[in-house]
């Protein structure tokens, strides 16, 4: 089979006739009868986002999101649906059933294949071959083995060719490597490697496209447009004979090519769908167009009915009634990984505050939603740190914390959530030269070189999302439950009213300074010659006139305050005697949460 060339463009390749003089003459392999145009349409990282909590939620909700992609298929003729791991596991509704109402909404979808993620396993490998049963399509991956046998396992194939309007379709799985207590028995290898060996084979066995469906991290440059691939993958878009890739894993928002390849992953939490577009002519048996979208349905989400099937399906699938545990004033918002959240900050300082440290990390990827404003329950509080992750206290050096902030700081798996610390840093710099300085809230120095407390979770503690400095830490303990710590606060407090500290300031990178090096020239003076030295003159600065400026009277303004490192709009209230209210309203601030260094924040009318 003949692959397309970007040199040639879709249009032409598209032409249905050469036009001469007033005659026309047919070119039969570019007819239009031999033209299939096979669309693929994947959702990734879905995490049981099976109810939206309202039409602010980003997350669309089972229902909205079926219709979606069934309005997708019934208007694109030759159009099949897949899934790119991570589906079941993260909501109270799909992990108290264990994930079968996502399988009831694949089912629904009409659903091909699913690659298989690392969250599959959170429940072991048995619920696997039950979720396939109730989708009625096959798991695929071709890099997970048994380690005690090398077999490959037995739950899932390595690959499928689909047949479409005469065009066969390989569809191989790969998946990224995961480590942990429900994979100890599994061997994840290389998926460069085994792309290399099955590739050839898919071709062998007549696919005339083949399609990587992924469970592997991507992420791409929102200003140059770059795409990179997550560490084991570097290097699979320059495997011979690969004509797309979908991936899944980091989250991200990524349609584009990398060495020629189409790449894309379309976001979580079923906020978007990707599309793979494929033109091939069966004349030539070529392939002329290989392209990549992704359709943010978020953006358009009061434009999608609710299927009513998949409503009745939920129906089926009831949980106990939940209990209110307490209210929040201004919500606990995490919408992104890529930022420092409302949610990381807070929990973050709750662990701090637990264990007395000097500073404490959660990881981006911890969190899964967001604590609406207004009353909060149990399951709230699940949804948004569905984990169960200890505390674990470990005693640092300032270097050591300085390398946390350099691999969490704009990290492959989001940002670094953190509380204690302020830190300014260099946006886009590389690692080690990301962090301009660090303080403590207090505006104490970190000293690189003395040792401090630092408390974060057993995820990050155990080298999760990268983050290996820890196993160089001392361990001091490992008890208490992050998530149970949140109730409690929660509980406890009865309202939370929670404003976020700027504690990640964006800086422009040092100039480093130049160092002159005095050239010394040694100049030998003939013996016979004597040379009177020359006197020395010394040269006295002249004293500057100094210009006197008459003052200038200042009429009464407004009594302000200019927001600096580490203030909050509560604590701004708290020592001039008012409160946050008063303030935003005074100064027109419609989000508490969000000050800036150097704002000139109102106290007053007046003086």
């Amino acid at each position: 089979m003949k692959r397309f060339s970007k040199k040639i463009s879709f249009a032409f390749a598209l032409a249905m006739s050469l036009v001469i003089g007033n005659s026309t003459v047919q070119t039969f392999g570019n007819d239009s009868s031999n033209i299939v145009e096979i669309n693929i349409v994947s959702i990734n990282d879905f995490h049981g986002a099976l109810v939206s909590s309202g039409p602010n939620d980003l997350n669309l909700g089972a229902p909205r999101l079926v219709q979606a992609v069934l309005d997708k298929v019934d208007s694109t003729p030759n159009t099949i649906v897949v899934a790119a791991g991570d589906m079941y596991f993260g909501t109270v509704l799909s992990n108290t059933f264990y994930g079968e109402p996502v399988s009831y909404m694949l089912n629904l979808m009409g659903i091909t294949a699913s690659a298989v993620g690392n969250h599959e396993f959170t429940w072991g490998v048995d619920q696997i071959p039950i979720w396939s049963e109730i989708e009625g399509a096959p798991f695929v991956t071709a890099n997970i083995f048994e380690r005690s046998t090398g077999a490959r396992v037995d739950w899932a194939i390595p690959y499928i060719i689909k047949e479409i309007e005469g065009v066969n379709l390989g569809i191989l799985g790969l998946t990224t490597n995961t480590d942990n207590a429900q994979t100890a028995h599994l061997e994840f290898r290389n998926p460069v490697e085994i792309a290399e060996m099955y590739v050839p084979i898919l071709r062998e066995q007549g696919a005339d496209i083949v399609l990587l469906l992924t469970h592997l991290g991507s992420m791409q440059d929102s200003e140059t447009g770059v795409i990179t691939l997550e560490h084991d993958a570097v290097g699979l878009t320059l495997v011979e004979g690969i004509d797309a890739i979908i991936t899944s894993h980091y989250h991200r928002a990524v349609a584009g090519e990398l060495d020629g390849v189409p790449v894309v992953q379309a976001l979580s939490d079923g906020r978007a769908f990707s599309v793979v577009n494929f033109v091939f002519n069966t004349y030539s048996n070529e392939l002329l167009d290989a392209s990549v979208s992704i359709d943010l349905l978020h953006e358009r989400r009061q434009y999608i009915e609710e299927n009513q099937e998949m409503i009745e399906i939920l129906s089926r699938f009831e949980l106990a009634p939940d209990e209110i545990i307490g209210e929040t004033v201004f919500g606990i918002y995490h919408h992104s990984r890529e930022e420092l959240t409302v949610l990381g900050q807070w929990v973050s300082s709750l662990v701090q505050e637990e264990t007395g440290a000097d500073v404490a990390f959660t990881n981006a990827a911890g969190f899964r939603g967001s604590i609406q404003a207004g009353s909060v329950t149990r399951s709230d509080v699940f949804e948004a740190l569905p984990f169960h992750n200890s505390i674990v206290v470990f005693e640092m050096t300032g270097s050591q914390i300085k390398d946390v902030f350099e691999h969490g700081i704009e990290g492959h798996d989001g940002m670094l959530q953190f509380a204690g610390i302020v830190v300014e840093h260099v946006p886009g710099a590389d690692y080690g030269y990301k962090v301009q300085n660090m303080t403590f809230m207090n505006g104490e120095p970190v000293e690189l070189h003395e040792t401090y407390i630092v408390a974060t979770s057993s995820f990050m503690a155990a080298g999760g999302n990268g983050f290996t400095m820890f196993a160089d830490a001392n361990l001091l303990t490992d008890d208490g439950s992050i998530r149970d710590l949140m109730e409690i606060a929660i509980e406890e407090a009865g309202i939370i009213e929670f404003v976020a500290p700027q504690v990640l300031i964006p800086v422009a990178a040092e100039t480093p300074a130049v160092e002159y090096i005095a050239l010394v020239v040694e100049y030998v003076v003939p013996a016979t010659e004597y040379v009177t030295p020359a006197p020395v003159v010394e040269y006295v600065m002249p004293t500057p006139a100094v210009e006197y400026v008459t003052p200038t009277v200042v009429a009464a303004m407004p009594v302000v305050h200019l927001v600096q490192v580490g203030d909050t709009l509560f604590r701004i209230a708290l020592n001039n005697n008012t409160t946050v209210a008063s303030l935003a309203s005074l100064n027109n601030i419609s989000n508490p949460n969000r000050i800036f260094v150097g704002q000139t924040i109102i106290l007053n009318s007046s003086n």
